[in-house]
């Protein structure tokens, strides 16, 4: 079987609130609906840190699926 893939950088933003992340879980799961109507399946998720400012700390996630590639010859 082949596959394709689709990486998706997603920011984390950095809440002034004490310091919480604030991460929108209605915007994830609507993500992952839509990627999921499509045919995409999350097969991994890592944290990655962009901002300078923040060192140590984790500013983006990098998510990645995957999908069947139609192989019949045609």
């Amino acid at each position: 079987m082949h596959w394709e893939y689709w990486v998706v950088t997603r920011s984390r933003n950095f809440a002034t609130d004490g310091g919480a992340w604030n991460i929108s879980g209605d915007a994830m799961l609507a993500t992952l609906a839509d990627a999921g109507a499509q045919g995409w399946e999350l097969v991994s998720v890592y944290p990655r840190q962009s901002l300078v400012n923040y060192k140590g700390m984790t500013s983006e996630e990098i998510w990645v699926f995957k999908r069947p590639v139609d192989t019949l010859p045609g």
